[in-house]
């Protein structure tokens, strides 16, 4: 009887050692788990740095993530998988800037155009972006002085090549950059 209750006892310490020991699968299902992923990618992993999602955006079976990482302008790129998990795929940021443009791939079919966008810090000075893609002029909105977020979606092309000029305007529309 004895040897049946150490017995017992052994089996349950080593399985509460295995289920703690057995490191779990980090998804991007939530705000919180969103920050515990960015948090475990190599590069992204110091303690003290602030990570403050500016907005989670989800298309189709992409999710995409733009926060500010120590204040750096930055974006992750999830896709949910078959058990309705959203399983990181890639992440950037950007240097220390107030406002970031990324290309996000992928979002939409293979042969489809990217996406910008644009990541804004509280120092942002910037309230329009004009983005000139192959001729074509194109403009958002972005709010100066917060974080946040800006999506400018890029025309198809036939030959699958993109030529872009960026110009940014103040809030009294005054094209900053031009001195």
């Amino acid at each position: 009887m004895k040897n049946k209750k150490l017995l017992v006892f052994v089996l349950l310490v080593m399985g509460a050692v295995l289920y703690f020991a057995i490191p779990r699968t980090l998804y991007g299902n939530d705000e919180e788990s969103i920050v515990k992923v960015i948090r475990s990618i190599e590069g992204y992993t110091v303690p003290t740095a602030n990570i403050d999602i500016v907005e989670i955006k989800d298309i189709e079976e992409n999710r995409v993530v733009s926060f500010l990482y120590d204040n750096m302008p930055a974006y992750a790129h999830f896709i949910k998988n078959s058990m309705g998990n959203y399983r990181w795929v890639y992440v950037e940021k950007s240097g220390e800037v107030s406002l970031a443009q990324f290309m996000v791939n992928r979002i939409r079919g293979e042969d489809d155009a990217p996406v910008m966008l644009f990541v804004a810090n509280g120092e942002n000075e910037v309230a329009k972006i004009q983005v000139i893609v192959n001729d074509e002029v194109l403009e958002t909105e972005i709010t100066p002085h917060t974080m946040d977020v800006a999506w400018v979606e890029i025309p198809g092309t036939n030959e699958k090549s993109y030529r872009f000029d960026y110009m940014y305007y103040d809030e009294e529309g005054n094209r900053i950059g031009d001195d």
